[in-house]
């Protein structure tokens, strides 16, 4: 088990302290949160085998800040060579909606998207070294099994470069696999669904 701070403690095989002495020493070691866990320690007699498995694949998550930030995110950048490639690949492989705006194109998923440069565009501000075809690395959601993903590619005549494999995402554990767009940034299609449903 990872060494949590505060968490081990409870977790040893002390049967010396009641569940109000341990949860005490723990909310003095762990702070606040050391107290909620205490709180839900005492009450459960320690882990489930269920918790540990979502804190296992989920990860450990360090907060930025104490309060909560109203920030998410919104767009990044990729860079094709040709427009009429690059959208046709995001649309028909990566299943994009293509936004025509005043200064060019946009590669929009729900409610993200990635604005894009490309031939005959002058953007500013760019990145001190600003973004080349090919130079991105992109991971999308599959939401569906990998054997899909991988279905989907062969139909579109996208080659495989690796995977399936086990990879960690934003929703923790997941199955990913990876291949190029026309420019060679790389891309990468990750599930996390269970392959038994």
């Amino acid at each position: 088990m990872p060494n949590i701070r505060g968490f081990n403690y409870l977790s040893s095989g002390s049967t010396k302290r009641g569940p109000r002495r341990r949860a005490r020493s723990l909310a003095m070691r762990g702070g606040m949160n050391g107290l909620a866990r205490a709180h839900s320690v005492g009450r459960e007699g320690g882990m489930t085998g269920q918790a540990e498995h979502e804190r296992e694949r989920k990860g450990k998550i360090t907060k930025g800040q104490d309060q909560v930030l109203p920030v998410t995110l919104d767009h990044c950048v990729i860079h094709v060579s040709n427009w009429e490639r690059g959208n046709a690949f995001y649309q028909e492989v990566m299943g994009a909606d293509l936004v025509n705006h005043a200064t060019g194109w946009a590669y929009r998923f729900g409610g993200t998207q990635l604005n894009v440069h490309g031939p005959g565009l002058d953007p500013a501000p760019v990145a001190r070294l600003p973004v080349q075809p090919g130079n991105s690395d992109l991971c999308f959601e599959w939401h569906g099994p990998i054997e899909a993903a991988l279905a989907h590619l062969a139909r579109c005549n996208v080659r495989v470069e690796l995977g399936p494999v086990a990879r960690f995402g934003a929703k923790g554990q997941g199955v990913s696999i990876y291949f190029r767009d026309p420019d060679g940034t790389l891309l990468e299609f990750i599930s996390y669904r269970d392959p038994q449903t």
